[in-house]
């Protein structure tokens, strides 16, 4: 089933950058249908409200992105999710696609080329599933 405008999370330690994220989804006609400050409450939100697409900072506390990565794409794999992090070394990158992520963007990106990412990761993936067929 393809889905234009993805129910979307956003997940950021930080307040600004939570907000800018979301700002930046919002632009695209996206939903943001949850937000989450750390890696466990980013873990018990995605259960209750099941987002097509999550926004994933890495550096966060109590659970690092990555962990959070891995624990959603090994129940939920139809889930797109897109790392957005000041971390910018290739080492965390390659772990991260390893993982699942379907993107990887510093948050130094200019706005414009956030949404351009974004936009053109979501239809990526979107595409994939409906030509694999799946739900």
């Amino acid at each position: 089933m393809y889905v234009k405008n993805p129910r979307v999370m956003v997940i950021d330690d930080e307040t600004a950058a939570l907000a800018m994220m979301k700002k930046v989804v919002q632009s695209l006609g996206y939903e943001v249908v949850s937000e989450a400050g750390d890696g466990l409450e980013a873990l018990e939100k995605f259960e209750n409200s099941k987002p097509d697409l999550i926004l994933l900072d890495i550096m966060m506390p109590i659970m690092s992105g990555e962990e959070v990565l891995m624990r959603i794409k090994e129940t939920n794999p139809e889930t797109c999710i897109i790392i957005i992090s000041v971390i910018s070394d290739e080492e965390t990158m390659e772990i991260c696609m390893k993982y699942g992520a379907s993107s990887y963007i510093t948050k130094s990106t200019p706005v414009s080329e956030m949404q351009r990412i974004i936009g053109d990761t979501w239809n990526t993936f979107n595409r994939i599933k409906q030509v694999l067929n799946i739900n």
